[in-house]
C-alpha cells in the first residue's frame, strides 16, 4: 500500500483521491495508536465515508461508528501529526460518549470540544491550539464567563455556559474549525465549517448509539490491553463491567477491612501494672490493649474512573460500618470521589466526576483543607494517574485495583494493598 504524507495530498492534488486520503488517515491512526493504544483501537473500528459533512473529520454512530471525511476542509492540515490530532479529538468524543449523551447545539459543541481538547496529548497540539476551543480562547468566544476549572467534564462546562446564557461569537468552536483568517487560503476550496453545524454528523446517530459505543470500547480494551482509565467515560466503563464485576465484593471488603484493622490497632494503647516488691522488684509488665475512645476518621478517596462498582463500595463500607458499631470501634468513613479534582462528599454509591485522573488532586485537597497529617487516608485507584506526586508529608494507604504494573510512582513511605482480580 502506498502511504501518502498529508502535505502531498494537497500539493499533488490528491485530495479527491479517496485511496490516498484513506491511506493518510490510516497513517494518522497509527500515530494515535503509538501514544494512546486504546483510542487508536477505537479509530481502527470506524468505517470511513466520504461525504459533504461540514468538517474535515466528524463522527456518527449507527450500527457502526462512521468517520465522515470531507477534504474540502483539509486545507489547513499540514502534517500527518496534525491529522492524527484531529482523529484523536474525534476518538475522545466517542470514548466520552458525547454522541449518546448530548443533542448537538452551539453550546454543546463548545462544551464537548473544550473538555476533550484539554486531554494531555491534545493540550500541546499546535493545530488544536490554533483551530480549537481551549481554555485560552473560550472567554473570547463566550464573553463574560466566570473563571472555569480546568480539565472538567463536558457536563460541567455545558452547565456553566447554559447558566450564563451567552450567545458568544461565531469563531473557534473546535478542532474542526479554523478561525485564523490568515490561514483561510485554501489549497482546495477553502471552506470553513460554521460553528452551529460543526457536529451535525452526530444527528445521524441512532438510538442504540450507547450500545454500539460500549461494544467498540470493549473491543478496543481487548485489542489494546488497556482499561481506558482517564480516557473512557466511567459510565461507559460501568456498563461494560456490568456493575463492576472485575473486582468482587469479598475482595474489596477484605482490603478495606485489613486497612481499618491496622488503623484501629495503631490507635490503641497498653496498660501497665507495677507489681509490689519484693515479688517483682519493681518490674513493669505489659497489660492488655485498650482502644482509645477518640473517633478515628478515615478519609476514603475513590477514583471514579476505576474498575470498582460504586454500589459494591457502598455495600462494603456499610457492612464494615455495621461491624465497627457492633465491635464499638470508633471508626468513621468520609468518602470522597475524585478524577482531576476532589469533589464534595456525596452519598456513597453515587457517581461523581468524569474524564482523566490526577491523583495529586487528593493531596492538594488535604493540604487546602488543612487536614492534619495524623488523619488516615485510603486511596482506592488502579494507580493509572500521573507519573509522580507530591504528598506534602501525608502518608496514605493505596488500595490498588489492578494486579499488573501501574503508572504512578507511590512514595516509599506509603502503604500499598493490592486487590486480587475477581473471576
Amino acid at each position: 500500500m502506498v502511504i501518502y504524507e498529508v502535505p502531498d495530498l494537497a500539493t499533488m492534488q490528491l485530495l479527491d483521491d479517496q485511496a490516498a486520503v484513506s491511506s493518510a488517515i490510516h497513517v494518522g491512526i497509527g500515530l494515535v495508536a503509538r501514544r494512546q493504544p486504546l483510542l487508536g483501537a477505537l479509530l481502527m473500528q470506524m468505517q470511513i465515508v466520504f461525504d459533504a459533512t461540514p468538517a474535515p473529520v466528524s463522527i456518527s454512530v449507527e450500527t457502526d461508528i462512521w468517520l465522515h471525511v470531507n477534504t474540502d476542509y483539509w486545507f489547513f492540515i499540514q502534517t500527518n501529526q496534525q491529522l492524527a490530532d484531529l482523529l484523536l479529538h474525534e476518538a475522545l468524543h466517542i470514548a466520552q460518549n458525547h454522541i449518546g449523551r448530548f443533542i448537538p447545539s452551539r453550546l454543546v459543541n463548545l462544551a464537548t470540544d473544550l473538555a476533550v481538547n484539554q486531554f494531555d496529548d491534545l493540550a500541546d497540539s499546535p493545530i488544536i491550539q490554533q483551530t480549537g476551543v481551549t481554555m485560552a480562547n473560550i472567554h473570547q468566544i463566550l464573553p463574560g464567563l466566570p473563571a472555569l476549572a480546568p480539565k472538567q467534564s463536558a457536563d460541567y462546562y455545558l452547565q456553566v455556559f447554559t447558566a450564563r446564557g451567552q450567545q458568544g461569537k461565531t469563531a473557534g468552536a473546535g478542532a474542526e474549525q479554523q478561525p485564523n483568517s490568515q490561514q483561510t487560503q485554501s489549497a482546495h476550496t477553502g471552506k470553513l465549517p460554521d460553528i452551529t453545524t460543526e457536529h451535525t454528523a452526530w444527528q445521524r446517530s441512532k438510538d442504540n448509539a450507547d450500545q454500539v459505543i460500549q461494544h467498540a470500547v470493549r473491543q478496543a480494551m481487548a485489542i489494546s490491553q488497556q482499561q481506558g482509565r482517564g480516557v473512557v467515560s466511567d459510565a461507559v466503563l460501568a456498563a461494560i463491567a456490568q456493575g463492576g464485576k472485575n473486582f468482587q465484593l469479598p475482595t474489596l471488603r477484605q482490603g478495606i477491612a485489613t486497612y481499618t484493622k491496622q488503623q484501629v490497632r495503631r490507635q490503641t494503647e497498653r496498660t501497665y501494672m507495677r507489681y509490689a516488691t519484693p515479688r517483682s522488684a519493681g518490674v513493669i509488665r505489659r497489660g492488655k490493649r485498650v482502644v482509645v475512645t477518640k473517633q478515628i476518621v478515615i478519609h476514603v478517596f475513590v477514583d471514579t474512573s476505576g474498575s470498582i462498582a460504586l454500589a459494591s463500595l457502598a455495600d462494603t463500607l456499610q457492612s464494615l460500618q455495621r461491624f465497627n458499631e457492633l465491635q464499638r470501634t470508633p471508626v468513621q468513613y468520609q468518602v470522597h470521589y475524585f478524577d482531576t479534582q476532589v469533589y464534595d462528599e456525596i452519598p456513597t454509591g453515587s457517581v461523581k466526576g468524569r474524564g482523566g485522573t490526577t491523583i495529586q488532586a487528593v493531596f492538594d485537597w488535604l493540604k487546602a483543607h488543612e487536614i492534619g497529617p495524623q488523619t488516615e487516608q485510603l486511596i482506592i485507584t488502579d494507580g493509572q494517574g500521573e507519573d509522580t506526586i507530591t504528598d506534602y508529608g501525608y502518608r496514605a494507604t493505596w488500595l490498588i485495583t489492578h494486579v499488573e504494573a501501574f503508572a504512578t510512582q507511590i512514595p516509599s513511605t506509603h502503604h500499598v494493598i493490592r486487590l486480587k482480580e475477581g473471576k
